[in-house]
């Protein structure tokens, strides 16, 4: 790829004169991002926004027996479930509800929908 500056860890070429151009050496406090919280209706939502635009964390939290839509984003998304044992999504155009539990990953197109339900 021509984006990408090799500094080791395979038999390809090295540069390493670019690799230390293009470093830098200053110490800095790293900015810690705390995440900005909303709730509603048993929903918990966390956004952890950090300063580049295409991109950005949410955490939600979702209680028992509830039902939830997931507003759709321009850009694709990825749901990781980590917490949880008994939710079914449903997305436009897929007829049978997706099981969630702990280490279901989906990925949503740009401007889909989702909604989520609990149980129990």
């Amino acid at each position: 790829s021509d984006n990408v500056v090799r500094a080791g860890l395979t038999p390809k070429f090295k540069d390493v004169d670019t690799l230390t151009n293009m470093l830098t050496y200053n110490t800095m406090v790293p900015q810690l991002i705390h995440g900005t919280v909303s709730r509603n209706n048993g929903i918990t939502i966390r956004d952890y926004v950090p300063p580049v635009s295409e991109f950005m964390v949410r955490s939600i939290s979702i209680t028992p027996a509830t039902t939830t839509t997931l507003e759709p984003t321009s850009g694709p998304s990825i749901i990781i479930v980590y917490e949880g044992d008994q939710a079914t999504a449903n997305s436009v155009g897929v007829n049978t509800p997706l099981s969630l539990s702990r280490g279901t990953i989906l990925f949503l197109y740009p401007n889909e929908k989702v909604t989520i339900t609990t149980t129990q």
